[in-house]
């Protein structure tokens, strides 16, 4: 498992994640997540406001696969209220975690 995070960070500033450079963009507004859920894993798609891809990562199912994410998206943002996440299903471990959240 590990992410694809974009080469340009025209903001400054990038961390490692999983051994690749992300950038770092907090506050620069709200982050917007897509996850495309499976029963194995999760496919994660990053962007910025203004729709910029920030990484592209595949998650495992399970509660470290739900920590990589967290720790992913804290790269991001400081507040989790910046964040808005898409995901296909209703059920499950990520989709509670994400709404206690």
């Amino acid at each position: 498992m590990g992410c694809r995070a974009v080469e340009h960070f025209p903001l400054g500033g990038a961390v490692r994640f999983f051994g690749l450079s992300v950038g770092l963009v907090k506050g620069v507004g709200v982050l917007f997540v897509g996850d495309d859920w499976s029963e194995e894993h999760h496919d994660v798609w990053v962007m910025g406001e203004g729709g910029e891809k920030l990484a592209s990562c595949r998650f495992a199912e399970g509660v470290e696969g739900l920590g990589g994410l967290l720790d992913l998206l804290a790269s991001f943002v400081d507040d989790i209220t910046e964040v808005v996440v898409g995901i296909e299903t209703d059920r499950g471990l990520w989709v509670n975690a994400l709404v206690a959240a």
